[in-house]
C-alpha cells in the first residue's frame, strides 16, 4: 500500500511538470505545422498549357497562380517541339527550352509555337505527339519542379473535326439548295 502511496505523491509532485512538457511538445508540432503551412500558401505555383487559340494558334501558356513571384524559370520540351511556322521564317525551329527569367503572381507568359495550317500542311507524322513538359523555376532558396504531359494531336483532333463537319455542312447545304431549285423548276 505504501507503494502506491508513494506512486501517487511522485505523480502529484511531478504531473505539473508532465503537462507542461506534454503543452511544449504540443504546441511546437503546431507552430512547426503552422509555419509550414505559411510556406507553402506563400511560394510561387506555375501552371503549364499548350492551347490552341481562335482555332489558328498553338501556343504554350505558363501562368502563375501563387503568391510569390518565381524566378529563374526553365521550361524543358520533350521531345524537342518542331514548330513548322518557324521553319519558314527563322532558323530556331527546334524549340526545345524556354527561359524566362521572372513571373509575378497572376501573369501569364504566352507565346506562340506553331500554326494549325503550317503543322496539318507539313506534318509528316514522322515526329511524338506527345510532349513532357518540365517546368523548374525557385523562389528564394527553394526550387520546384512541376511535369505537365500533353497529345498534341489529341488537342488539334478537336479542331480538325469540328473544321470536317463545317465542310460536310457546306456540301449538305449546297445539295439541298440543288435540290430546292430541281424542285422550284418543276412547278
Amino acid at each position: 500500500m505504501d507503494t502506491w502511496l508513494s506512486i501517487w505523491d511522485w505523480l502529484n509532485l511531478h504531473l505539473d511538470a508532465i503537462l507542461t512538457s506534454g503543452a511544449l511538445l504540443l504546441s511546437a508540432l503546431s507552430l512547426k505545422a503552422a509555419r509550414d503551412s505559411f510556406r507553402e500558401h506563400n511560394r510561387p505555383y506555375l501552371s503549364c498549357k499548350i492551347v490552341v487559340q481562335k482555332r489558328y494558334y498553338i501556343r504554350i501558356v505558363i501562368s502563375n497562380h501563387g503568391a510569390r513571384a518565381a524566378e529563374n524559370i526553365e521550361v524543358d520540351i520533350d521531345p524537342v517541339f518542331i514548330s513548322f511556322f518557324r521553319r519558314r521564317s527563322s532558323k530556331e525551329y527546334q524549340i526545345e527550352k524556354i527561359s524566362i527569367p521572372s513571373l509575378i503572381p497572376d501573369a501569364i507568359y504566352d507565346d506562340l509555337l506553331d500554326l494549325t495550317t503550317e503543322r496539318n500542311q507539313n506534318n509528316t507524322g514522322d515526329h511524338e505527339s506527345t510532349y513532357r513538359i518540365q517546368v523548374c523555376y525557385k523562389y528564394g532558396n527553394r526550387h520546384f519542379k512541376d511535369e505537365f504531359y500533353y497529345d498534341l494531336e489529341r488537342i488539334l483532333e478537336q479542331y480538325s473535326l469540328s473544321d470536317d463537319i463545317g465542310i460536310e455542312l457546306g456540301k449538305i447545304s449546297k445539295q439541298l439548295e440543288i435540290i430546292s431549285k430541281n424542285i422550284c423548276s418543276n412547278r
